[in-house]
Parts: C-alpha cells; sequence; structure tokens
C-alpha cells in the first residue's frame, strides 16, 4: 500500500476513521461523564447528605424549656429535607451519568457502522431504481 514513504489516501482515511476519531470520541465522551459528575457534585452531596438545607439552623436558647423541644425538631426537619433534597438531586444526577453513558456507546457505535450504513443505503437505492 506504501509507494515511495508515501501513504495511500485509502489508508490515511482507514487511519483517521477507525483509529483517531474512534479515540477523540472516546476522550470527549470521558469528559462529558466527568462533566456530569461535577456539575451534579456527588461527592459534595454524599459529604453534605445530612447537613441542614440551605444551612437553616436554630440555635438553643438559654437555659431548659420548651423551647429546646422546638429548637430540636426545628433541626431535625431541615436536616430531613436536606437529606431528601440531595437524594433527589443524586438520583437526578446518576439518570444523567446513564444518559451520558448510553448516547456515548450509541455516538461510538454510530461513528463505527458510517461506512456500512453508506454502502446499504446505496444498495437499496440501487435495488429501489431496478425494481421499481
Amino acid at each position: 500500500m506504501e509507494t515511495n514513504g508515501k501513504r495511500n489516501l485509502l489508508t490515511l482515511w482507514f487511519f483517521w476513521f477507525y483509529f483517531k476519531v474512534p479515540r477523540e470520541i472516546i476522550r470527549g465522551w470521558f469528559n462529558y461523564l466527568r462533566f456530569t459528575s461535577y456539575y451534579f457534585s456527588m461527592e459534595s452531596l454524599l459529604k453534605t447528605f445530612f447537613y441542614p438545607w440551605r444551612g437553616y439552623l436554630w440555635k438553643y436558647p438559654r437555659g431548659l424549656g420548651w423551647g429546646d423541644v422546638e429548637v430540636f425538631i426545628s433541626n431535625l426537619i431541615s436536616r430531613l429535607i436536606g437529606a431528601f433534597m440531595r437524594t433527589i438531586l443524586m438520583i437526578i444526577g446518576m439518570i444523567a451519568e446513564v444518559v451520558v453513558f448510553f448516547l456515548g456507546i450509541i455516538v461510538f457505535l454510530t461513528w463505527l457502522m458510517i461506512p456500512l450504513i453508506l454502502i446499504l443505503g446505496i444498495l437499496l437505492a440501487i435495488i429501489a431504481i431496478f425494481y421499481v
């Protein structure tokens, strides 16, 4: 295929189509996966899972009394709301990760099948022309 140290155009295209571009598709795919993970900050959501939602905390009054129970319940509710909201965000983040993962697979496989799709399309067009 090589003549005088120069590559054939078909060889160059084959190398570009099946080696260079798939490598770039995979690199971009992992960048999208990393971005989705950082966008939803899963690690941060797990670390702060039981933190109060939006930092809403009530301070305990001086002395003992019914105010302590009220503050305790308010802080507990704030933490439960925080855990609930973080759970919802983590579920949305995981769904986004799965969607990006499968879209990456679809893009990668579609790229590899483009020549086959093109050849089949030409054959079907030829068949349609002669049999219509």
